[in-house]
């Protein structure tokens, strides 16, 4: 089954988390950039409150034709109890290509029902769901919980 790993991350724990899923199912990733500065404490503040009102950006180009994989994982941090605005865009503009789906959320404070928001938006059922605390990535001990979730993923395959 080819598999495909989207992520937003403006911190680095998404992308930590991604790089993670992706050595461990060998399969290829997807950044998603940004076109809008999300730097800084104006950018933290920015962020939330686009993704509050379910707002959408400019993606740069993308790498990667969603279609011709059938697993797509989107991984996003949680801002405000809701996805990130890019990974908003990207399933908006995707969601047609999408076969399967697994989803994964990155969060600090508060985590939210993302995972099931972009399963709703995607219009699709996942296969598997994790939700990880910036500190649990940071220090390793997410790291079971990332392995379960890919041994999950393996199963449906």
């Amino acid at each position: 089954m080819r598999t495909l790993v989207v992520f937003y991350s403006r911190s680095g724990t998404t992308k930590k988390v991604a790089k993670e899923i992706s050595k461990i199912l060998k399969c290829d990733t997807e950044e998603l950039v940004d076109l809008k500065s999300r730097k800084g404490f104006k950018g933290f503040l920015n962020s939330g409150r686009e993704s509050h009102t379910r707002t959408c950006t400019k993606l740069g180009k993308l790498k990667k034709d969603p279609s011709k994989y059938d697993l797509i994982i989107l991984g996003t941090p949680t801002w405000t109890l809701r996805m990130s605005c890019p990974m908003r865009t990207y399933i908006l503009k995707n969601r047609k290509k999408f076969k399967k789906i697994a989803c994964f959320m990155t969060y600090g404070g508060l985590g939210g029902l993302v995972n099931r928001e972009m399963a709703n938006l995607c219009r699709k059922k996942a296969i598997a769901g994790i939700s990880l605390k910036q500190l649990d990535v940071k220090t390793g001990r997410a790291s079971k919980t990332i392995k379960k979730f890919c041994k999950k993923i393996k199963e449906v395959k």
